[in-house]
């Protein structure tokens, strides 16, 4: 008698997490904002340069900016003079590469509006210093992002 009424009530169980799954795959919409492990809005111009300090860097990191096209266009006009420089890491190391800004092919791609600046990493938090030559006057505020894969936590 009890076997009677196990089938119905696994069947139920069963069909209902179906449904869920079915449905959650279809009502996926993706999140950009998931592509950010952290952002530090910043002021850029007047060569003055930029510290940013990201306390969640742990492996490999695209860091990316934000900004208006106004930006930008200062930004890769000047890009033979970008410099990054780590200013203090902890006790643990740090790295930074790969500086290209505006390559493709990066978690910065995305992120809606964001472009890609260097690679950074770290097994733990970094504070680096941006610098760009050649901006003499204020041209804007921008975003300094940390874009990583939504699969990882930060």
């Amino acid at each position: 008698m009890r076997l009677k009424h196990f089938i119905p009530c696994g069947a139920v169980i069963i069909i209902t997490l179906v449904v869920t799954i079915v449905y959650r795959i279809w009502s996926y919409e993706p999140n950009p904002d998931g592509w950010i492990a952290e952002a530090k809005t910043v002021d850029i111009g007047n060569d003055n340069p930029v510290e940013v300090r990201f306390s969640n860097v742990r492996n490999n990191f695209a860091v990316g900016i934000r900004c208006s096209p106004q930006v930008w266009n200062s930004l890769l006009s000047n890009a033979p003079s970008l410099s990054v420089a780590l200013l203090e890491t902890n006790k643990y190391p740090a790295q930074i590469s790969d500086i290209d800004p505006g390559k493709i092919g990066t978690y910065c791609d995305e992120v809606p509006g964001a472009r890609y600046l260097f690679s950074i990493s770290a097994e733990r938090g970094v504070h680096f210093k941006l610098s760009v030559k050649g901006i003499s006057n204020q041209i804007g505020p921008a975003q300094i992002i940390l874009a990583k894969s939504p699969a990882f936590a930060p």
